[in-house]
């Protein structure tokens, strides 16, 4: 079992994040970060920080937003803990301090940042499909058109 943390749980893609890995045998949400703790009813504890985690995970999914990554990067370099970073709008700074050398020599290897960017893709694919499903599933449900019985017109 993969225990994981989201960050941005409260967030759009974050809450797309938890009912997916909800729905997976394999994955385990342990915990969630948001600014707004209480703006949904979670299965998990919130907290407004990653340094006030207390359970043990495997890997952080960051959705959240380019201010939270000096506290998601100490957390997870000090606790040798995975990050997967799909927050977007990082300033060439952030990106550099996302790849310092400081960073990958704390994490041991440069192939689980790689790694990382490859689950991030894996994720965000996974989710842009989850997404499709439920949107296509949700428009099926709210129309009386029969699409088994339809006429083709050429």
């Amino acid at each position: 079992m993969i225990n994981v943390v989201v960050s941005g749980c409260n967030g759009a893609m974050g809450r797309v994040l938890t009912k997916a890995i909800e729905e997976m045998g394999d994955m385990t949400i342990v915990a969630g970060i948001d600014k707004n703790i209480n703006s949904y009813k979670n299965t998990y504890p919130v907290y407004k920080s990653p340094l006030l985690v207390k359970e043990e995970c495997d890997v952080i999914i960051d959705f959240s937003k380019p201010s939270n990554l000096s506290g998601l990067l100490e957390y997870s370099v000090n606790n040798n803990i995975a990050l997967v970073i799909a927050t977007t709008g990082f300033s060439e700074e952030e990106e550099n301090k996302i790849v310092s050398p400081y960073t990958i020599q704390r994490k041991n290897s440069n192939m689980k940042y790689i790694v990382l960017y490859i689950l991030a893709v894996i994720i965000l694919v996974f989710l842009v499909l989850f997404i499709v499903k439920y949107i296509t599933d949700k428009q099926l449900e709210n129309t009386d058109i029969d699409y088994y019985n339809i006429e083709r017109r050429v």
